[in-house]
């Protein structure tokens, strides 16, 4: 999402969208604008993103890549089920699912995600810091 962002936000500092538009336009008529975009930058990458097969995921920041930091956002559920008449976790009747859980939270994710190709927005020389 981020990557889609910045070409978005890219495209509306060289005045080759609006924020209108985003509010106007179809997803279908934003990717042609997109991929119509006299910025041969902006069209170039789009259109890497768009062929990209792979995801690279790294500690640190890599070169010569399109690279965000990522907080990785940890979703899981344990469920219920009907043990002996009463209702209880899974991981507290199952070793198995105690295990998987466990190791779920112990899995480390990397800081660092991105795509095998270099892309750095533009930004807005109008930025009051």
């Amino acid at each position: 999402m981020q990557f889609l962002a910045d070409i978005v936000n890219s495209m509306n500092i060289k005045g080759y969208l609006t924020i209108d538009d985003l509010y106007n336009l179809s997803e279908k008529e934003v990717i042609e604008k997109i991929l119509n975009c006299e910025d041969d930058y902006i069209r170039e990458n789009f259109i890497k993103f768009q062929n990209a097969t792979s995801v690279y995921s790294s500690d640190v920041p890599l070169e010569d890549k399109y690279c965000i930091s990522v907080k990785s956002k940890r979703r899981y559920i344990i469920p219920l089920t009907k043990c002996d008449n009463e209702v209880c976790r899974i991981n507290e009747i199952s070793k198995s699912a105690q295990k998987d859980i466990n190791e779920y939270f112990n899995i480390k994710h990397s800081k660092y995600t991105g795509f095998d190709f270099d892309f750095k927005p533009y930004e807005n020389s109008n930025t009051i810091n």
